[in-house]
């Protein structure tokens, strides 16, 4: 019988699972650019000051590497600014878990694991 994986292996691999989610749109969500290849997976809030929501896809966008390091880590409040525009209803989603964020339940990384999984397989 194979041995159960670690806390430390399991969010190792649900952290690639995830990331594959998120650059599954295809495209850079601010400008466009659409090579699968460059796409990061980028938080809107930060996965420290906010563990809960690290795997919460309110909390993510598809980015290309400019986008997402030389714009949205460099231009924080301009980068809000455009995500509120732009994706409102998520933005609104997103307001509110991180006002209730105490109340949510912890990740339960083996049932988001197997979430994210049978995404990509769809």
């Amino acid at each position: 019988m194979a041995a159960k994986p670690s806390r430390s292996q399991l969010r190792k691999k649900l952290k690639t699972v995830f990331s594959k989610v998120v650059r599954r749109v295809g495209i850079c969500q601010r400008c466009g650019f659409s090579t699968v290849r460059y796409l990061q997976c980028s938080h809107i809030r930060s996965k420290k000051a906010h563990p809960r929501l690290e795997f919460d896809l309110d909390n993510v966008l598809s980015m290309c590497q400019k986008c997402h390091i030389y714009w949205w880590h460099k231009e924080p409040y301009e980068a809000i600014e455009w995500f509120e525009k732009e994706f409102p209803d998520q933005a609104k989603r997103l307001r509110e878990k991180v006002l209730n964020e105490m109340s949510l339940p912890k990740p339960d990384l083996e049932g988001l694991l197997e979430k994210y999984e049978k995404l990509l397989a769809e």
